[in-house]
């Protein structure tokens, strides 16, 4: 059985971390079980969808409260939308990319004793 890997960045979008994570998830994935999950997309930027066709079998999910800006009661139910997630993924790791998922991520992974919990600066 393959160690579980949870990535978390915050959107997937042209540009910054979706090109580095997208690949590297792609050539991780014979040694982890992956999943990623990212927030929604600014109006003024384009999604990377390209990158999915490029390297394809990624299991990818958009998480529903995810926006860039914070807001208090839209960030505290993305909290649980995210330890949610965690949970029922089964994550052996929680590897965070940004600020926003990275704050979130971290505490809800940290919160439920996932074994391994790093974060990527990136910027």
């Amino acid at each position: 059985m393959k160690p579980r890997l949870l990535i978390f960045i915050n959107r997937l979008v042209v540009g910054g971390i979706a090109n580095d994570i997208i690949p590297l998830a792609y050539y991780l994935k014979q040694d982890f079980d992956i999943l990623i999950l990212h927030g929604e997309k600014e109006k003024d930027e384009t999604e990377a969808k390209f990158l999915l066709k490029k390297y394809p079998g990624l299991i990818i999910k958009k998480l529903k409260h995810f926006k860039k800006n914070f807001n208090l009661a839209g960030d505290a139910l993305l909290y649980f939308e995210i330890k949610n997630e965690i949970k029922n993924y089964n994550a052996d790791i929680v590897h965070t990319h940004g600020a926003k998922s990275g704050f979130f991520g971290r505490i809800a992974a940290h919160h439920l004793k996932t074994p391994c919990i790093a974060h990527t600066f990136h910027g």
